[in-house]
């Protein structure tokens, strides 16, 4: 007589089971990435074209194909990148950024289902960056790179004629200027562009500023004369005493208007404030 097999226990049929509906749910995902994914290959949703705006400096040109480079790839080989659905925008907008240092923003919108829009602020000079060959002076042949609001670093200068900028110049102690690199911290260089356009208006004209290692500055004013002050004491209280002297009774008529009367004041040291007259 033949012997029956033993019946399958309750914890294989549910083992069974799992296994029966992971297969059937892997197959219908693969089956549904496999359709979505040639959908995706339709003319009707590939991007074909590529709008810029904001763009002056950085030729238009470039930042289209530097877009369809990141548009013209596929994840896990299959699935395109170059459709409204799908395209990389946070990688694409970084890798701009990164690309183009001129570019403060940029930003990437849909425009129907076979364009973008690529939105792009540029920053703006605010003032020049330059390595140690400058003298403090402002004479020198050393290179010079724009400087935006921030003090970021973003693109190599041309040689000016005459000081339509503010010029920073950094000692050979200190880290060279590049394209890419920061000048100060932000809020530090704001406040130090505020200071130089307040003693502007103190009717003397800043041309270049020059940073030691140790956290002093020289600023160079028209007519060769020197303000000398510390980056470390809060430069409100610096100007507060610079416009005390130079508005005191005696002091502005031997010190103040052009031809200047100083060689130099130094207000490193708090209400000690120490000049040279010519």
């Amino acid at each position: 007589m033949r012997r029956l097999g033993k019946r399958p226990t309750r914890i294989v049929l549910k083992r069974r089971r799992f296994f029966s509906k992971a297969v059937g749910g892997i197959l219908l995902l693969a089956i549904i990435a496999f359709v979505f994914s040639g959908l995706l290959y339709l003319p009707f949703f590939k991007i074909s074209a590529v709008v810029i705006e904001g763009a002056v400096a950085v030729p238009e040109n470039e930042l289209r194909a530097a877009v369809e480079e990141g548009l013209n790839r596929r994840y896990f080989g299959l699935i395109p990148a170059g459709t409204v659905f799908s395209y990389p925008a946070r990688e694409i907008e970084s890798g701009l950024l990164k690309l183009f240092p001129r570019l403060e923003t940029a930003n990437l919108f849909v425009r129907g289902f076979s364009s973008l829009s690529l939105k792009v602020v540029e920053r703006q000079p605010a003032a020049l960056w330059c390595d140690g060959a400058w003298e403090s002076d402002g004479l020198g042949s050393g290179e010079c790179y724009f400087l935006d609001a921030d003090g970021f670093a973003f693109e190599t200068a041309p040689v000016f004629s005459g000081n339509p900028y503010l010029r920073y110049v950094t000692g050979t102690t200190t880290a060279a200027p590049s394209v890419g690199s920061r000048f100060l911290p932000p809020a530090a260089f704001r406040e130090l562009q505020f200071f130089a356009e307040s003693v502007r208006r103190l009717d003397l004209e800043p041309l270049t500023v020059f940073l030691s290692g140790g956290g002093d500055a020289e600023m160079t004013v028209s007519g060769a004369a020197k303000i000398i002050f510390s980056l470390s004491e809060g430069l409100n209280e610096t100007l507060g005493n610079l416009t005390v002297l130079l508005n005191s009774g005696g002091v502005l008529d031997k010190m103040g208007k052009p031809p200047l009367r100083f060689d130099y004041i130094d207000l490193r040291f708090g209400n000690k404030i120490f000049y040279k007259r010519r």
